[in-house]
């Protein structure tokens, strides 16, 4: 799962064409298998946020426990500048964005 690709898809894509959560889910029958359900649940979690007023950049556990060792230390990068060391396993990883999250919101 790209993340920044999916944010760019959100953004340019879906925002302008989809008007409503109820057109989201049939935008993802349509699709199918063409997009990955963890893909379609990322997108999901943007819309709530959108819908919610809060922030784009707000990653959820959920979210964490589907990226990679990649895209968790680039999303430590973008949103709270911090580089992670990617040779710890994944879940010390996430844990380490959590406790960033929970510094950030202190």
């Amino acid at each position: 799962m790209n993340i920044d690709r999916l944010k760019d898809y959100f953004e340019e894509f879906i925002t302008v064409a989809i008007k409503s959560k109820e057109h989201l889910e049939v935008f993802f029958d349509s699709v199918g298998d063409k997009m990955a359900e963890t893909e379609k649940e990322f997108i999901r979690d943007l819309w709530d946020i959108r819908e919610n007023g809060g922030d784009m950049m707000e990653v959820t556990e959920d979210n964490l426990l589907d990226m990679t060792k990649d895209e968790i230390e680039d999303y430590a990068i973008e949103e709270f500048g911090v580089d992670l060391d990617k040779r710890h396993n994944i879940a010390d990883l996430i844990e380490e964005v959590i406790e960033l999250k929970e510094q950030k919101e202190d």
